[in-house]
């Protein structure tokens, strides 16, 4: 698709002149936390992100209830089994208004546990132990250690299940097919009327892929693992809580900077030399000018029908 360059109409995106691919949330001054930005939605996930030296942070909480305060969603997920994230954090549904658990496989929301997949086969459970294979199982999903990896592949395949994989740093997860944080999240976001679009996801490991893919922004915090630091849209310079606190509290959440991340950025066509024409696909100020007859409704027409396609 390509313009035809039409009589000397101008397209000019406002307000991006902070825009890197290798952005980073520095020290600068904190500006007012305010409900006005457009990321009504906070995606968090907990262990070492939330977390800080092995309890929640207290600072993160804060950021999070002003959040709430102002009419923002808060959603935790995790991989973790109910039973035991609640013997470690008993109160800590009381910080969300969603929890997604079991990596995205069961959905907590105003006091009722929904299943989103159907579980693990349980002849799975046989078999494991059969192999001496230490494991915990979910409602939906089986849990054991990274160095049993070899054996839970074999043991899949030699029943021939429909099963995945996840890992978390040296955590294993036998999931059902299809199962993410990402579908997950998905889910509770319908359900709380809220679009991914309006929604910003931060984490640590490897299983936060998914749901950072989702969000309208990624975020990944300074303990990340390499890979989660290279697909986020935006790296924090503070470690777990900290860093939830300082971005939360921040002026790209609170609407103060705005900001799109490099993969929203839509093309609607190329200039004359070949290269894209791009405008922000978020948070953008645009105005087309031009005389009358100069082509700003053709402009105009295929950024709308971008936006569209990008959803």
């Amino acid at each position: 698709m390509r313009p035809k360059d039409p009589k000397g109409s101008r397209v000019s995106a406002v307000d991006f002149s902070h825009h890197r691919n290798e952005a980073r949330a520095t020290s600068e001054i904190q500006q007012k936390w305010s409900s006005g930005g457009v990321l009504s939605s906070r995606c968090v996930d907990i262990d070492g992100t939330l977390t800080s030296s092995g309890g929640l942070s207290v600072d993160a909480l804060r950021a999070i209830h002003r959040a709430r305060a102002n009419g923002v969603s808060i959603v935790l997920v995790t991989g973790r089994i109910a039973a035991e994230l609640d013997a470690e954090f008993p109160d800590i549904a009381e910080h969300a208004d969603a929890m997604v658990l079991e990596n995205g496989a069961v959905l907590l929301l105003d006091g009722e546990t929904v299943l989103l997949a159907p579980p693990v086969d349980t002849i799975l459970d046989i078999e494991l132990a059969r192999r001496g294979v230490p494991f915990r199982r979910g409602d939906a999903l089986i849990a054991t250690d990274s160095r049993y990896t070899t054996d839970v592949v074999e043991a899949i395949g030699h029943l021939g299940l429909d099963c995945q994989i996840i890992r978390n740093r040296g955590a294993l997860m036998v999931l059902p097919a299809g199962v993410t944080k990402g579908s997950g999240l998905r889910s509770a976001l319908a359900r709380l009327n809220r679009s991914p679009h309006n929604t910003i996801a931060i984490g640590d490991a490897e299983n936060d892929l998914s749901m950072m893919s989702v969000a309208e922004l990624g975020v990944a915090v300074a303990n990340a693992v390499g890979s989660v630091k290279a697909h986020a849209d935006l790296v924090i310079d503070e470690q777990d809580g900290r860093g939830v606190a300082r971005l939360l509290n921040g002026p790209i959440v609170g609407g103060a900077r705005r900001w799109c991340p490099k993969r929203r950025w839509i093309d609607i066509g190329a200039f004359g030399d070949g290269s894209a024409t791009q405008l922000p696909g978020s948070q953008g100020r645009v105005v087309v000018t031009g005389p009358p007859g100069s082509g700003k409704s053709h402009v105009i027409g295929l950024m709308a029908e971008q936006w569209i396609l990008d959803g």
